[in-house]
């Protein structure tokens, strides 16, 4: 008898690999625990996605914000990876499997869904968080919206974990 859940949700590759972080960015020793126990709790499958600025500038990267980021190759190495996204999220809806939510990660200039971080004002500016979507969750949101994939996106913040816990629980 097949005992799949039937339920996956698609994580920024950082949510289980925090070894993929820039330098001093991880703020945790290997993965997101909190979010790890509340899917495996709940028999959720987890699609890791690309971490698409390791893939792009690799393991010992500076530290970069949207702006930074936001250029036409970036752009399009996120189109890429969006687009083997979505077409893994289509097989698995075709089949039957429910794509719960894709979960970002807060203030990242690639994954971030409420919160990315910029340097609005001059490149010598200091970094800060601001409204807005990293340029991979902005390339995945048009992919899934032009194959009609409805699926939420949730962003995860360690800063408030408790509270972004509770909000996937939703799920």
């Amino acid at each position: 008898m097949d005992k799949r859940s039937r339920r996956v949700v698609f994580a920024a590759h950082c949510i289980l690999n925090q070894n993929v972080r820039v330098q001093g960015g991880a703020h945790y020793p290997a993965m997101i625990d909190e979010v790890v126990e509340l899917l495996k709790a709940r028999s959720i499958g987890v699609v890791q996605m690309p971490c698409p600025e390791f893939a792009f500038a690799g393991l010992n990267r500076s530290v970069a914000t949207k702006e930074e980021y936001d250029t036409p190759s970036f752009r399009a190495h996120c189109a890429k990876i969006a687009a083997l996204m979505a077409d893994q999220a289509e097989e698995y809806v075709r089949n039957g499997v429910q794509v719960l939510a894709v979960l970002g990660v807060e203030r990242s200039p690639s994954c971030g869904v409420e919160q990315t971080t910029t340097r609005p004002d001059s490149p010598k500016a200091q970094a800060k968080a601001t409204s807005g979507q990293g340029v991979f969750i902005e390339e995945l949101r048009r992919e899934f919206s032009l194959r009609h994939l409805q699926v939420p996106f949730r962003g995860v913040d360690w800063r408030t974990i408790s509270r972004t816990v509770e909000e996937l629980e939703g799920l």
